[in-house]
């Protein structure tokens, strides 16, 4: 099977106008002998989704494990959050030193990938990536600079190739070509990614598979990180092998799965393409599919998120590791990639650091709660280019990658822009107008609105200064309990002003205020036990209700009083069980 077509239904007039579907097979049969295909099923009447379910479900693939399973609960907590930021030594004139005291001004917390930083450039010296390019530093600068931003909450994932090694390095002139994997006449196979040349290693050959040990030994002891790309190991098609070491000459990508299964025992792993196998135990699926990166002439396919459909509780999707131009870089890449399920990535060769802020912000606050959780559907809506995302939570995605602005409701997305909503509540948008009201400007707004029990953060990473409404929460009855805080960079409170309306609350959303820069607004009901009205009962209120904790019987001190949750006009163990029940982080 051709591992890149289970990914994409493909609409191609340019062959004739037909849905198609291709699922192919490579095959090797001796004079005389005879070729038995497997079972493969059509699905006759079906719908898609009904056919991709079966298809998933008959392949046994409902039990595979999910991101939940791979990755501790902190790990996957960052991952999701993370935006990949791929930094290639070979683009500008960096050194290991120079990243590491460039990283403070980068957003903390994303997935840094690192690439060409062994001897001789990209698609050289595989597998021997330490120790690392001289020209860029020592080993143990590299190590500082890993150490350093996993330090910042960074995850650090470097670029390895395990199917492809150089013919003028250490390791092929110690081992020889008796490694590689060979051809239906038994020659080593040689292959050419431009005017770089090596072997296809086989994945059976025992030295192989202690070299590559090597490799992960040295990304989890040497110079320790977080996460193991390793390409082509999704993006090889069915090939040949008849080295001596393989069971058949047609399990090599049986060899390539097992590749995969043993990097996991070290640490999870990620890689460019994929097939539905290797997602067993491959973290991330980093592929090339996107707008208008097509050998096929534009506008005769249209591209369909079948592997988000089937694999979004399993797998991390991205666009292309490496191929920056691929990556979020504009707003038509935004809402393209957060409505077929993808995260976010960028190529810091180009580096804007006002766009890196919307999508980090976009990353961290909207794509992040929608991580792991199954993509339910995915239709095109009847405007070409228009499109709606379903999310098991109930988040609704509607992207609008036409020239013209698109009315969702009571608001209005602008060309190549989008709205995410959940039950009414906006949680993302890229609009003009927000829930019937004009915003300021004549330019887009980019928000995110993270909704809690008693809170709403309202980020504006990118649009004029103006009023943003949004609609009053109905438990919110108390109009003297609502407040408004601006959040500065730096984490510092700004009390602000807010129109309380029956319907509505609106604030007058500035990027700056008193000097300071703004990271959100957040709009609050201060219950009893949320001391700092803030929206949230945390440990800050806990320790104030520590300070006011004067036992049964005993008048609270002045300023105690919205700890006194039972109001028997004492702060009791009694009120501590009902902050319990209030407490939220």
């Amino acid at each position: 099977m051709k591992p890149d077509d289970w990914m994409i239904l493909r609409d191609d007039s340019y062959a004739g106008g037909v849905r198609k579907y291709h699922h192919d097979y490579e095959l090797a049969v001796g004079p005389g002998g005879r070729w038995v295909s497997p079972v493969t099923v059509f699905s006759i009447g079906s719908t898609l989704q009904g056919a991709m379910a079966a298809y998933w479900s008959r392949s046994g693939f409902d039990s595979m494990p999910t991101l939940v399973d791979k990755l501790d609960a902190s790990l996957f907590d960052a991952l999701s959050k993370a935006v990949l930021l791929k930094r290639d030594f070979l683009q500008g004139s960096w050194t290991f030193a120079t990243f590491q005291n460039f990283l403070t001004n980068l957003p903390p917390n994303n997935l840094l990938h690192l690439v060409s930083f062994w001897p001789n450039g990209f698609d050289e010296y595989y597998p021997d990536y330490l120790p690392p390019s001289s020209t860029l530093g020592t080993l143990a600068e590299l190590q500082s600079l890993v150490a350093y931003a996993r330090a910042m909450g960074h995850l650090v994932m470097p670029y390895t190739n395990p199917t492809w090694w150089d013919d003028q390095l250490p390791t092929l002139a110690a081992l020889g070509t008796g490694i590689a994997a060979r051809d239906p006449g038994g020659s080593p196979i040689y292959e050419y990614y431009g005017s770089h040349g090596g072997y296809v290693v086989s994945p059976y050959d025992s030295d192989v598979v202690n070299r590559q040990d090597q490799t992960r030994d040295e990304f989890t002891t040497t110079v320790p990180c977080d996460f193991l790309f390793e390409d082509q190991l999704g993006a090889r098609g069915p090939m040949y092998d008849e080295h001596p070491d393989a069971p058949d000459p047609m399990h090599y990508n049986q060899g390539i799965i097992n590749v995969a299964a043993r990097s996991a025992m070290w640490l999870p792993t990620m890689t460019g393409g994929g097939f539905d196998r290797l997602a067993w135990t491959e973290t991330g699926f980093c592929n090339s599919h996107t707008i208008n990166w097509h050998w096929w002439p534009s506008g005769t396919y249209t591209t369909f998120p079948m592997a988000p459909l089937w694999a979004h509780e399993n797998l991390y999707f991205s666009v292309h590791n490496l191929a920056g131009t691929t990556m979020t870089n504009d707003l038509s890449a935004l809402t393209y990639q957060v409505s077929i399920g993808y995260s976010l990535s960028y190529d810091l060769s180009s580096l804007d650091p006002s766009w890196l802020r919307v999508i980090d912000c976009f990353q961290k606050h909207f794509v992040s709660p929608l991580f792991g959780q199954a993509m339910l559907s995915f239709e095109e809506l009847a405007t070409t280019g228009r499109t709606s995302t379903t999310f098991a939570d109930g988040t609704i995605v509607r992207a609008n990658l036409t020239e013209s602005a698109m009315a969702v409701g009571d608001h209005v997305v602008v060309p190549g822009g989008f709205v995410a909503e959940n039950d009414g509540d906006v949680l993302a948008a890229v609009v003009s107008t927000l829930y019937g009201e004009t915003l300021a400007g004549g330019a887009a707004h980019y928000l995110v609105l993270h909704h809690k029990d008693c809170s709403v953060e309202v980020h504006q990473p990118l649009g004029d200064d103006g009023t943003i409404a949004i609609p009053r929460p109905a438990s919110w009855d108390e109009s003297d309990r609502i407040g408004v805080f601006a959040i500065t960079s730096e984490g510092q409170r700004i009390a602000q002003a807010v129109t309380i309306q029956p319907d509505s609350l609106a604030i007058n959303y500035s990027s700056t205020v008193n000097g300071h820069t703004i990271d959100y607004f957040n709009i609050s009901y201060c219950v009893d036990g949320d001391a700092d009205c803030d929206g949230v009962v945390d440990l800050s209120d806990y320790s104030v209700f520590a300070g006011c904790m004067s036992g049964p019987g005993v008048s609270c001190a002045p300023g105690c009083e919205a700890m006194d949750l039972d109001e028997d006009s004492d702060v009791d163990l009694l009120d501590f069980a009902r902050l319990e029940e209030r407490f939220t982080e």
